[in-house]
């Protein structure tokens, strides 16, 4: 059928006024897609911004709907192109579906340079999959939009290509090497990685512009790690250029040869390039390529210092072991978040940053591989505060488990290899607890109170050996590891509610124990007691979570 039939017969004039108040409509609900930074506020640490390049599901899901005005009309015939396209205000916002040919709308990055509009959006990505599209077509058209808007990167404030196949997407170089002073968010991922990393070449050398037009206001950089690699890799002494330090850094999507330019090892030596004092990192769906057994594993001098908060999800056993060998995480305080990755037995040993697990759910695992990799990593982890958030595995059964003595090795490997009994977990005195419903207050009391016995008994006996943590950094002089009694605890959220005896022990022990427990995100705790807490806290706001 020609696009002449697909048109109603009627006036052109009435048309042009159809598609003139579809802007007008379109315009009143421009807030959803262009909102402003909202203010969010991190329970534990104070608030932080929540980048505008962050849009929330809804509006995600809208962007990438069939029925996107002015898209879908643009789509119908030349005519309607043409009429549209002396409304540069619909182009703030120009979205690609790789499974429709993008020739007909290639033109819109030019539709909206009448009014100098310098805060383009762009958004690329295919709502096909992989059984109904190949990788040539794919390529082919994603190379079509990347010469239609190379020149229009400098009006850009995000640029967004989610399509199927790593070897698809375009260069991250060449984003660095034109001027692109408004974007704020960069990101470059897919669904299936194709690439062969044994066949990958040693990246081409990039030479970025000088700051004063270069990308300057970067908050969120999300990357394949073979991305990401070959940008770091590529700017070499030039370092990590541009951007403040509190930019956002995501890398997906590979499986790591054991040597060459795309090895784990190099990538470690990318990440300690990374901007210092970044906002956080975030690892998603990252594996080897090769067998590997932590007996492998051996401590190399001059260990990396990768800074910053570190994210985790999906990430295989064998990477985390291997990366925390080959460098040190969050030696400056931070954050180190796990979700749905078998905790290593190598966890960094320092003491300054928070240890957050999430949604970790024993059914779906195996009754006990839980607890037996968690106490592998608890056993020397020193930290003094965790985070369990929408854990079905932190239940009764993990509660008690973690309220007894636990065998210990005092030191690594030889004859002389001892164990000492003590707790898991024995640094840890802040306890935060969010959606998390599969435990009773009752049971929780009871482990507070065995915890606090234990260390009440190990402090008073004065001669009691106490247990040394191989490798164990720390602020202080004495690197001995001593039970610390939990003295701060917050549960909000989907949790069970206190019942008035639950309550009245909490008053009972509010001289060493401070308690913020309110069940749903409502502005005002459910129950509150003990000793006042530090002027940066807020338990009423809701756990925030980057991972992607």
């Amino acid at each position: 059928m020609s696009e002449a039939r697909d048109v109603p017969k009627i006036p052109v004039e009435l048309q042009a006024r159809i598609l003139s108040f579809a802007v007008a409509s379109a315009q009143e609900d421009e807030h959803l897609l262009s909102r402003p930074r909202q203010r969010g506020f991190n329970t534990l640490l104070g608030p932080f911004e929540v980048p505008t390049s962050e849009d929330p599901p809804a509006v995600q899901e809208r962007l990438r709907s069939p029925t996107l005005f002015p898209f879908n009309a643009a789509y119908v015939c030349k005519m309607w192109r043409d009429m549209l396209s002396h409304f540069p205000e619909c182009w703030k916002r120009v979205v690609f579906d790789l499974a429709r040919d993008p020739s007909p709308i290639l033109d819109a990055f030019t539709w909206s340079e009448p009014i100098g509009f310098h805060q383009l959006h762009v958004l690329v990505f295919n709502s096909s999959d992989a059984e109904h599209m190949g990788v040539a077509l794919e390529r082919n058209r994603v190379e079509s939009i990347r010469k239609a808007f190379e020149s229009h990167v400098h009006r850009c404030a995000s640029i967004a290509f989610d399509i199927i196949y790593s070897s698809a997407l375009p260069p991250p170089a060449m984003f660095f090497v034109r001027s692109a002073r408004a974007l704020t968010d960069l990101t470059l991922q897919c669904r299936v990685d194709d690439l062969d990393p044994t066949t990958l070449e040693e990246p081409p050398q990039i030479i970025p512009l000088e700051k004063s037009v270069g990308m300057n206001q970067l908050v969120k950089l999300s990357l394949t790690a073979a991305g990401f690699i070959s940008l770091m890799t590529g700017l070499d002494s030039h370092g990590f250029p541009y951007t403040e330090d509190n930019v956002k850094i995501h890398v997906t999507r590979f499986a790591f040869p054991r040597k060459g330019p795309y090895s784990l090892e190099k990538f470690a030596h990318c990440l300690a390039r990374a901007p210092s004092g970044s906002s956080g990192l975030y690892f998603c769906d990252l594996s080897l390529g090769y067998d590997y057994s932590p007996t492998d594993a051996q401590l190399v001098e001059g260990r990396l210092t990768i800074d910053g908060s570190c994210d985790f999800t999906r990430v295989s056993e064998g990477l985390l072991h291997q990366l925390f060998t080959l460098a040190d995480l969050c030696s400056d305080t931070q954050d180190l978040r796990f979700e749905d990755c078998t905790l290593p037995d190598n966890l960094p040993t320092h003491d300054r940053f928070d240890l957050e697990l999430r949604k970790y759910d024993e059914d779906s695992t195996g009754r006990s591989e839980f607890r037996d990799r968690a106490a592998k990593a608890f056993k020397t982890w020193p930290g003094q505060s965790i985070n369990f958030v929408n854990c079905p595995a932190f239940n009764n059964d993990f509660l008690r488990w973690w309220a007894v003595e636990h065998d210990v090795a005092e030191s690594e490997g030889g004859p002389e290899s001892t164990t000492v009994k003590t707790l898991l977990l024995s640094g840890v005195n802040d306890v935060y607890i969010h959606d998390c419903d599969k435990f009773s207050p009752a049971v929780l009391r009871n482990s507070l109170a065995s915890r606090w016995e234990i260390a009440k008994r190990q402090s008073s006996a004065g001669g009691t050996k106490e247990l040394e943590v191989p490798a164990l950094q720390s602020d202080s002089e004495d690197n001995t590891k001593r039970i610390k009694m939990i003295d701060d605890l917050i549960v909000v959220g989907n949790v069970p509610a206190l019942t008035e005896e639950d309550q009245e022990w909490f008053k009972q022990n509010a001289s060493q124990l401070r308690v913020t427990w309110n069940v749903g995100e409502g502005d005002y705790a459910d129950f509150e007691i003990g000793r006042p807490p530090p002027m940066y806290y807020n338990p009423y706001k809701p756990w925030d979570s980057d991972s992607d």
